[in-house]
């Protein structure tokens, strides 16, 4: 299996027009009151993520599928590696350097010993924010704090103060990296970030059916799905 992908092919079986905007909750999931189901933003995830998902509900699900130009699914990535040229690039063009300075302190009052980073993410062209993405701040000692960036953009994350490498992760081809920022107690901000382009890609919505590919690995994670898909083919 593919680094990046899911063990099965899913696909809009049954397409529904309601419009995701005009749903309540989160980037991730929200609640259809036409028909009363839960949907499910699979660009906002992680392949890891929508595999627990699927077999959780064995298969059985509403959802958001965002496909790239060549058919690929977008998802969000885990834990992916950026290039140095990227790193460099993107460290160039956001509000901290790679020396630590942090930009914009707003003067909000945090518990103290904690440091408070927000910021904001947005379109390439910033039109407007972009949710589908994920923000991690890890330390050298490999602690990680993840959080994710909400509707309008938003993210915000309490952590103590310290050097962290910070990472904007989406379903862009390499994740946005800021390396050695220093945090210090209290609140500061990054400037607003733009993701870069993702290329053309088609987003459809409703009803999933999954067309399952067990692999060796797949079987082992999830024996007890295999056992019943197998009855079912029976």
């Amino acid at each position: 299996m593919k680094r990046h992908s899911v063990p099965f092919e899913p696909v809009i079986a049954k397409p529904c027009e309601e419009s995701w905007a005009a749903m309540e909750g989160s980037s991730r999931e929200r609640h259809c009151q036409s028909c009363d189901k839960r949907v499910h933003n699979f660009a906002a995830m992680t392949p890891r993520e929508i595999e627990k998902l699927v077999f959780k509900s064995s298969g059985k699900l509403c959802a958001r599928i965002t496909r790239r130009e060549d058919g690929s699914l977008v998802t969000l990535k885990s834990q992916p590696r950026a290039s140095l040229a990227a790193q460099v690039a993107v460290s160039a063009s956001l509000a901290l350097s790679a020396a630590g300075a942090i930009a914009q302190t707003t003067g909000k009052q945090a518990r103290p010993e904690t440091a408070v980073l927000t910021g904001t993410v947005l379109q390439p062209d910033g039109s407007g924010p972009f949710s589908g993405a994920m923000v991690t701040l890890a330390r050298a000692n490999s602690e990680m704090v993840l959080v994710h960036v909400d509707d309008h953009g938003a993210f915000r994350a309490a952590v103590k103060p310290g050097t962290y490498d910070i990472r904007i992760i989406g379903h862009f081809s390499n994740p946005l990296q800021i390396p050695g920022a220093v945090l210090h107690e209290g609140e500061q901000s990054l400037q607003p970030i733009r993701v870069p382009e993702v290329g053309d890609v088609t987003t459809t919505g409703g009803d999933v059916a999954i067309q399952w590919r067990f692999s060796l690995a797949t079987v082992a994670r999830h024996p007890i799905a295999y056992l019943k898909y197998l009855a079912r083919k029976l």
